[in-house]
């Protein structure tokens, strides 16, 4: 049955990524959408949808963390503790152990995270490049401990760590090379294919910035579908332009040959930051783990490969 899910994974990560998507859209993006003025009955049947994302999410995770548990044990333990305090919640006794828990995944976590980069960056030294983006989600981490434990923390520009993480991951995605190469048909394929997902964003960019009245709606909307607190709302349209930024660096690396790692970082963004709210989810604690594991999958069957196939020259 191992050998089944194992030679299936890209189906289950298909399902993982629509499942990710769902969740952003409807769980974090259009119920949090409900209590503003763009309130509407289409959007109130939909909301229902979320629960169809979260679900799929979590399942995708579990065939997942199963399929993979030869090749990433640490990462597959992680998603087993997420799947017990899943089922946990149903005891009386949770609310006296997700905290607990919460400690426990985001240790379990912060270590997939660095493991993922100590293996990447071995196998190619441009993985160096992600170290920003996991040390911004360890920062995350804190913050959501300091939610628990009542600490006062300095303020934080949320807006600028998210610009860290983006032009992280964009200079990952440009010097990302694949093996064998793509054509060079398929390398401008991805890059005009990046822009006009960058472009899509500009007409959201220019009713933000020249509305007031959506202004202020994305102003209580996007903290809570995000998580970024605008101490300065004026950061708002700088962080929709990292946000266009985001996409195309996510789209040409997909198309360039890597869409794991796309899949990845678009974890990491729409989860990490709900950090500043509590999380509220312990699955959205898990997934920038998760992202980390899909960022560095490729390397993972590269470095199996290469093991089997010194196994047969010594054979």
């Amino acid at each position: 049955m191992l050998n089944f899910f194992e030679k299936n994974v890209k189906t289950i990560i298909f399902l993982l990524a629509i499942g990710t998507i769902i969740r952003f859209i409807f769980g974090q993006g259009l119920s949090n959408s409900l209590s503003t003025p763009l309130n509407n009955q289409l959007m109130v049947d939909l909301a229902p949808l979320s629960t169809f994302g979260y679900t799929l999410e979590i399942a995708s995770l579990a065939l997942l963390s199963f399929s993979l548990w030869r090749k990433m044990k640490l990462f597959s333990l992680t998603v087993a503790i997420l799947l017990f305090a899943t089922f946990a919640s149903i005891l009386p006794i949770y609310t006296s152990i997700v905290f607990p828990l919460t400690l426990v995944l985001i240790f379990m976590s912060s270590i997939v995270m660095f493991q993922g980069l100590y293996v990447s960056a071995k196998k190619r030294i441009t993985s160096s490049l992600l170290a920003p983006i996991y040390g911004s989600v360890i920062l995350l981490y804190f913050v959501s401990l300091s939610l628990f434990l009542n600490l006062s923390l300095p303020i934080i520009s949320y807006v600028i760590v998210y610009g860290i993480m983006v032009f992280s991951f964009l200079a990952y995605s440009i010097t990302y090379t694949v093996k064998p190469s793509p054509s060079f048909k398929r390398y401008l394929i991805s890059y005009v294919a990046g822009g006009i997902a960058f472009a899509s964003m500009i007409p959201f960019y220019i009713l933000v910035s020249t509305n007031r009245f959506m202004e202020i709606i994305m102003e209580n909307v996007i903290p809570y579908m995000t998580g970024f607190v605008l101490y300065n709302p004026y950061l708002l349209p700088l962080a929709i332009i990292f946000s266009a930024i985001a996409l195309f660096s996510i789209i040409s690396l997909a198309i360039k040959g890597n869409p794991y790692a796309a899949l990845g970082f678009f974890m990491i963004i729409t989860s990490a930051f709900m950090a500043t709210v509590g999380f509220g989810l312990l699955l959205l604690i898990v997934s920038p783990a998760v992202g980390s594991a899909l960022i560095t999958y490729n390397e993972v069957k590269e470095k199996n490969a290469q093991i089997l196939l010194d196994q047969s020259e010594e054979e």
